[in-house]
């Protein structure tokens, strides 16, 4: 059950309820909401900086395997120039 909040009226030595407008009310709203969208942008921006993606991984694993067969066929290509140079 929400609070309900009163002030002192000077004028009628009374106390009243306090009614927040409708444009108070909805910059509150907006402001929470802005805030919770700037929060999680910068949430996922770190969470992609240093925690890869799947499809990320998946990458790198294959970067990685090219890398080595690239090492495999450059150790292959000096053994036949050697070859060809003891052919000559």
């Amino acid at each position: 059950m929400k609070k309900i909040k009163y002030f002192y009226n000077a004028n009628s030595l009374r106390y009243e309820k306090l009614e927040t407008p409708l444009r108070v009310k909805l910059l509150r709203v907006l402001g929470f909401i802005s805030a919770a969208i700037v929060t999680a942008v910068i949430i996922v921006s770190i969470a992609y900086r240093y925690f890869p993606s799947a499809n990320e991984k998946r990458l790198q694993s294959q970067n990685e395997d090219l890398k080595d067969d690239y090492e495999v066929l450059q150790e292959r290509t000096k053994k036949l120039q050697d070859r060809m140079g003891d052919l000559e």
